[in-house]
């Protein structure tokens, strides 16, 4: 026991020397897959990844398949942590970066920058939007105390854009879009559903599915049930650490899996995992999918 409350303690006192940096501006050099960015230092990234081996890799891994010069959507881009895994591994993509937090599309702007010293051709669109159609009139707050994390919440000033119009007014080639990954704590589906006529081409969607209460659960439902009516037939999950689970189809399995985290979030249940990422694709995707995830896990 005194030993443990020895380790409590220097945990503590090394977290407060990183709030101090962090509050002075100081940033660290963090690699991310072969690339390098700049973090805070209570970013809490490369702890996730140093715990655990998967944490924020299969993006990176996945954009190696991807066909040269098409087009990756990065919805929720924070301060560039994505794009630098995903730049690291295939650069001569064209990535489009929207992040609606003045301050963490600051720092975006900042890491591009650096990512561009390392990667000299590499084609970026940054736009400062929060993106949505139905979620609207919000003010963004760190979720859960956690830097690297911020959601919507109701009651301020800041309006949404469809996805569909940001492609259009930034000149994307919606047919050269080649993968969509949108993660905005727990208003994905109202993400993806601003994007009704980008999505009719069927990219792949890579998203998070969390959610906190009943409306927003209800709101992935309906997303996936309107997801396999334009032609999305497979879905595959990952838990909050990275690891595949398994690819769905059925929309009852996919049900049953919500209610899974719906439970253990709600009802005081023994917790095993907090929230899914989603692949979701059709089946012009799906030789390319299976070939991703089969190496992926294998890895």
């Amino acid at each position: 026991m005194i030993k443990q409350n020895i380790i409590k303690t220097i945990l503590k006192i090394k977290w407060y020397g990183r709030v101090v940096l962090t509050k002075i501006g100081i940033k660290r050099k963090y690699k991310m897959s072969d690339s390098y960015i700049m973090l805070s230092f209570t970013h809490k990234l490369p702890d996730y990844q140093k715990s655990y081996h998967f944490y924020d890799r299969f993006l990176p891994h996945f954009v190696q398949y991807l066909t040269s010069g098409s087009t990756v959507v990065d919805v929720g881009a924070n301060v560039g942590d994505t794009l630098a895994g995903m730049v690291g591994k295939k650069n001569d993509l064209e990535y489009i970066c929207i992040e609606a937090a003045p301050e963490y599309y600051k720092a975006l702007i900042d890491n591009l920058s650096y990512l561009k010293l390392q990667f000299p051709n590499l084609k970026v669109h940054t736009v400062n939007k929060l993106v949505g159609k139905e979620i609207d009139n919000v003010k963004l707050e760190v979720f859960k105390n956690y830097e690297g994390s911020m959601r919507a919440t109701p009651g301020g000033n800041i309006r949404s854009h469809t996805l569909d119009r940001i492609l259009s007014d930034n000149g994307i080639n919606t047919n050269n879009i080649s993968l969509i990954k949108t993660d905005v704590d727990g208003y994905d589906y109202d993400v993806i559903k601003s994007a009704q006529d980008t999505i009719s081409k069927n990219p792949p969607l890579y998203f998070e599915c969390f959610y906190t209460n009943e409306e927003q659960l209800n709101g992935y439902k309906n997303l996936f049930f309107d997801l396999k009516s334009k032609g999305y037939k497979k879905f595959s999950l990952f838990d909050n650490f990275g690891h595949y689970i398994c690819t769905v189809q059925n929309i009852e399995e996919i049900n049953d899996l919500l209610n899974y985290i719906y439970r253990q979030n709600f009802y005081d249940q023994t917790t095993t995992i907090s929230y899914y990422d989603v692949l979701a694709f059709s089946d012009k995707s799906n030789k390319l999918i299976k070939k991703v995830i089969e190496d992926y896990v294998a890895s």
